[in-house]
């Protein structure tokens, strides 16, 4: 789901894991194959040595193997990924079981309860209703109704919350399986680019995924601080390199807070204005995901942080942005070039306005010193592609390697 899906009631319980049920299975079974047909064929290559003797036929035969074996780490990797979705099914459709529990103790309760879709529980009545029905009764039956409401509230949306822990963090727990692919399927995975700068950069803007799973946040007492001023701000999916840095700007007395609220204003306002900017054509998403949108996007948040902390701070971060797992290596290629595009922009500009770096940026997206992804989801300078024209990649896809590995 993305950052802006709301984790309600209505929207959990209507959920359907049927099909989502068979997906461990067809894993399993796919990665027998494999595993089978490459070690067949190895097995096959190895009794070549009674004819094939030259130096050809070793090779053949040591290539076979080489195949066999990466296949052989290949369906490894995918037994893992059914055992761990199977594991992440199991515990969302026990939570959403507490959801569907809770919510009919509420509505079978004596105290005509409602469950909103944020989860909070509360009577359709008020306390003034009450007292007319319950008369001396009150002061006991008032306890009893403020304090289930106050439990199956809190039951509720910690499922809720948990739902939608298990859904972002555990998706993102499946991706990073993709990274102990071996680095072979991978280079495969990603191809090679015509273009030779493209080709070069698409090898060397990569970078190996996090060596710790990703959660969401902020959280805690800095998460209630932020609400404090604004109660809709919601935390985020990020890498334990991104918390780290962004805890330890938090932890700067007083002013601590309201740099990581500056910081995730940066990134709403660099989506607000890549969309003014870059609207999609109707009914299609191109142009924002890795289109000309897309490519605005990075290089105008990437400028903003840089002028806002500065660029080596902001170069460590927005790296540390990409270690999530499963990126796509053309899209990871693509952001990381314009992040850098980004930098050197407020870099060369020092001091100048949101405004003036959002023109500066634009210029460089229609200039071609950008990249987006064309319709086969391949990096392409964005002066020649048009507008809407672009492709998009899928959300998770075989990493590739980080360069020097």
């Amino acid at each position: 789901m993305s950052d802006e899906f709301a984790y309600t009631v209505e929207k959990v319980l209507a959920w359907d894991f049927g099909s989502a049920k068979t997906v461990s299975g067809r894993l399993t079974s796919k990665s027998a194959d494999l595993r089978g047909t490459a070690r067949a064929a190895a097995t096959t290559f190895d009794g070549s040595l009674e004819y094939w003797r030259s130096d050809g036929g070793r090779d053949a035969r040591e290539s076979s193997n080489a195949h066999a074996d990466a296949a052989d780490r290949s369906a490894t990797v995918i037994e893992s990924l059914a055992s761990k979705f199977d594991s992440l099914l199991a515990s969302m459709e026990g939570e959403i079981a507490n959801v569907r529990s809770k919510k009919a103790e509420a509505l079978g309760s004596e105290f005509e309860l409602a469950v909103a879709g944020d989860g909070e529980v509360y009577s359709t009545k008020s306390n003034l209703e009450w007292l007319k029905t319950w008369k001396l009764a009150y002061q006991v039956k008032i306890v009893q109704k403020e304090s289930l409401e106050s439990y199956l509230t809190k039951e509720i949306r910690g499922s809720l919350r948990r739902i939608e822990e298990l859904d972002k963090v555990g998706s993102e727990g499946l991706r990073r399986m993709l990274e102990k692919l071996p680095d072979s399927v991978k280079a495969g995975a990603a191809g090679h680019h015509a273009d030779p700068r493209l080709a070069e950069i698409l090898r060397e803007y990569q970078v190996d995924a996090s060596t710790g799973g990703a959660r969401l946040w902020p959280s805690g007492d800095l998460l209630d601080t932020i609400r404090k001023f604004d109660p809709t701000f919601k935390p985020t999916l990020m890498t334990p390199e991104e918390v780290t840095m962004l805890a330890e700007m938090g932890a700067v007395p007083v002013t601590g807070w309201r740099a990581v609220y500056d910081f995730f204003q940066i990134q709403s306002k660099a989506d607000a204005v890549a969309t003014a900017r870059h609207p999609n054509a109707k009914g299609e998403k191109n142009s924002l995901a890795d289109g000309h949108g897309d490519a605005f996007r990075h290089a105008y948040w990437n400028a903003l942080m840089t002028e806002r902390f500065g660029e080596e701070w902001t170069e460590r971060f927005a790296t540390a942005h990409e270690g999530l797992g499963g990126n796509p290596a053309h899209r990871e290629a693509m952001d990381l070039f314009n992040n850098e595009v980004g930098r050197r922009v407020a870099t060369e500009h020092e001091g100048a306005t949101p405004d003036e770096l959002a023109a500066l940026v634009d210029q460089a997206v229609t200039e071609g010193r950008t990249l987006v992804l064309d319709k086969d989801g391949e990096i392409e300078w964005s002066d020649e592609i048009a507008k809407h024209g672009t492709g998009i990649a899928m959300k998770t896809d075989i990493p590739l390697q980080a360069p020097g590995r």
